[in-house]
């Protein structure tokens, strides 16, 4: 389900997840309403006793579609506990520089990175903005200097997610 409302009705909902200061200026965004029943068997009725749970996705209105960066990072042999470590660090200089922290992914099963790295960004804009602020840091910079000495091979990706469900 989609709500349209403007940015001072959703400030709670976003506080929750969202940083506002990173939003857009707009007079208006489309929530989209989640609601998912944990445990629940299709057969079961909706008012049934079962662990409630709702989930929110805001996306401006519009056409933009959010932005997602990806960096995916291979350790060198016994290094991948100090490749953790210091995407943890880089992780705190972009909190210190007042950016979004992201989320960091430990590979448990399967081929892939040992370490992975995910951020989501409301629009092109925002995106380009967090870039900026990185590429002025001397601190980033030097965080990404000593991650590349950990590493056998880096991968970086940016994506739109596709929103035509």
């Amino acid at each position: 389900m989609d709500l349209i409302v403007g940015k001072p009705a959703c400030l709670y909902l976003l506080s929750l997840r969202t940083r506002l200061d990173t939003l857009p200026l707009r007079s208006t965004y489309v929530i989209t309403l989640y609601d998912h029943v944990k445990g629940r068997s299709s057969a079961a009725p909706p008012n049934s006793h079962s662990t409630r749970c709702c989930a929110a996705k805001l996306r401006p209105e519009g056409n933009e579609l959010t932005i997602v960066e990806t960096t995916n990072y291979f350790a060198k042999d016994g290094q991948a506990p100090a490749v953790l470590e210091q995407r943890r660090r880089a992780t705190a200089i972009r909190c210190a520089l007042g950016l979004e922290p992201g989320d960091i992914f430990l590979l448990r099963e399967g081929k892939g990175p040992d370490v992975r790295w995910e951020c989501r960004f409301p629009s092109r804009e925002a995106y380009e903005a967090d870039l900026a602020v990185r590429g002025g840091s001397e601190a980033f910079a030097e965080a990404r200097r000593t991650m590349h000495t950990l590493l056998e091979r880096f991968e970086r990706e940016v994506y739109e997610m596709d929103d035509g469900r």
